[in-house]
Parts: structure tokens; C-alpha cells; sequence
């Protein structure tokens, strides 16, 4: 038991209210239902924002491709003209080289005709992906607007709790100031092992902190113990304080 005067015990007690008050108030600040909307629309921002930028890269991997198919077919093309130039131009003397010319052009032909395949294809992904880039820097533009009303939401709503945080902690600075520091030193040590519930009442042999009832002998105890000291409820360990009669 450690000693504390009734009126020692009224201090605990009272800063014990204020610091439930605050732990409450807190708890509200935190889960407030605009600001888990906040949240929400943050993390949806986020996940636009991953997939915009995978769509732009992709678009400009295409575009990459378009550039190269298109300069690989003008420069197949240019050699096309220039082996046709070359068999009709009479400078080829025998058959053999003859149809290698020829052999030489089926085989631009057909790579032309591949690269046009590949560019066809590359321009048909960025048609799409130019739309799915211009889909999501709209959508990121609306989520950017609701961030915006949501966090005036959040913080109109915060603004009632925040100005009784403030009071209340400004009251709990007082209370604090009143107590004495070994029993203050006492009374955080508990509370930092109790859930934040240091000092609790005693209210018909029920502890008032884990609601478990006292027997009647621990329960005459207790009571003796309370005209000059603290006594602690000997199933939780809470402090206890006997509610006024």
C-alpha cells in the first residue's frame, strides 16, 4: 500500500477522468469516419497513381517500337528500290546473279512485311494505351479534388475534438501539478501497465477498472487500508479509490 490522504486520493482520481477523457477524445480524433475516407481516397490515389506510371512506361516502350519498326522498313525499303534498280538495270551478267538479286528481294520483302505486322501492332497498343493514360490522369485529377473536400470534411469535423483535446490536456497539466511526484510517478507506472487506467473506484465490491468483485474479506481490507493509504485491487492491481457513499 502506498500512503496518500483522501484528499491525495481525489487528485489521483481526478486526473485519472481527465486522462480517460483524453485516451477517449483520441481514439475518436483517430477513427473519425472522414478521416478513414481520407485515408481510403489516399490509398486509391496511390494505386492510380502506380498504375498511370506503368501505363505511361508501356506507352512509351511502344512508341520506342513504332520509331524503330519505322525507320527499319525505310531502311528495307531503300535497299528494296536499290536490288530492283540493280536487276533491271542490265549490269547483271549472268543468271545466277541474277536470281540472287531476286532471292535478295523476296527476302526484304518479307522482312518488311514483318516489321509492318510489328508496327501495326505497336500502334494498335498505343491507341490503347494513350486512352488508359488519359482515363487515369482524369481519374487521379478526381481523387486529387476529393482529397481536397475530404480533408475540409476531416478537419471540420476534428475541429469540435481538437479544442476539447486541448482543454482537457491543459486540465490534466494542473491536476498533475497537484499531485505529489512519487505518487504521480506511481499512478504513470500503473498506468502505462493497466491500459492507461491507473486509478480505479471502488463501487459496491466491484473494482470499477476490471469489474471483477472483491470478497468480503479482502473487501474489509481494503477498505482499512483506504484511511491512509492506496490500496490496489488484488486482480487487476489497479489503484483503488472507495467511491463516495
Amino acid at each position: 500500500m502506498t500512503a496518500a490522504t483522501p484528499e491525495q486520493q481525489q487528485r489521483l482520481l481526478a486526473l485519472q477522468r481527465v486522462d480517460s477523457r483524453i485516451r477517449r477524445l483520441e481514439q475518436r480524433r483517430a477513427n473519425l469516419p472522414e478521416q478513414q475516407s481520407l485515408d481510403e481516397n489516399a490509398e486509391t490515389l496511390r494505386a492510380v497513381a502506380a498504375e498511370y506510371a506503368d501505363a505511361q512506361d508501356a506507352l512509351e516502350d511502344q512508341r520506342s517500337i513504332q520509331r524503330k519498326r519505322e525507320q527499319d522498313i525505310g531502311h528495307l525499303e531503300a535497299r528494296r528500290k536499290a536490288e530492283e534498280a540493280r536487276l533491271y538495270s542490265g549490269e547483271l551478267s549472268t543468271e545466277r546473279q541474277v536470281e540472287a538479286v531476286r532471292g535478295e528481294l523476296s527476302s526484304l520483302r518479307q522482312r518488311k512485311s514483318d516489321y509492318e505486322d510489328e508496327l501495326l501492332a505497336a500502334m494498335e497498343s498505343i491507341e490503347e494505351l494513350e486512352q488508359r493514360v488519359a482515363s487515369l490522369t482524369s481519374r487521379h485529377q478526381e481523387l486529387r479534388e476529393a482529397a481536397k473536400e475530404l480533408t475540409a470534411a476531416r478537419d471540420e469535423a476534428a475541429g469540435d475534438l481538437d479544442g476539447e483535446l486541448a482543454a482537457k490536456r491543459e486540465e490534466r497539466e494542473r491536476l498533475a501539478a497537484d499531485v505529489e511526484p512519487q505518487l504521480l510517478a506511481l499512478y504513470e507506472e500503473v498506468r502505462a501497465t493497466q491500459g492507461g487506467t491507473a486509478v480505479a473506484t471502488l463501487e459496491q465490491g466491484t473494482c470499477q477498472g476490471c469489474f471483477l468483485e472483491i470478497s468480503a474479506i479482502e473487501l474489509e481490507e481494503i477498505k482499512a487500508e483506504a484511511k491512509q493509504g492506496l490500496p490496489r485491487c488484488p486482480h487487476c492491481d489497479r489503484l483503488l479509490v472507495l467511491a463516495a457513499s
